[in-house]
């Protein structure tokens, strides 16, 4: 007999992580980021962050469209 908590529930789930991407950072400080092809964004957010060489995040941003 099936069994558990979430027997018979429909599940939302939200910010998924649908993709990441390691990049190095230029001298400028810009990147060049691709989007996925169905990228909608009123339904998606961009979760940016920035680490030193020790892996230490120095800074992060959430950009929304």
């Amino acid at each position: 007999m099936p069994r558990g908590e979430n027997l018979g529930l429909t599940l939302k789930h939200h910010n998924v992580v649908r993709k990441f991407e390691t990049t190095k950072l230029v001298q400028t400080g810009e990147v060049e980021i691709s989007l996925p092809n169905n990228f909608d964004p009123t339904k998606l957010l961009l979760e940016v962050y920035i680490q030193d060489k020790e892996l230490k995040i120095i800074g992060a941003k959430e950009l929304m469209f």
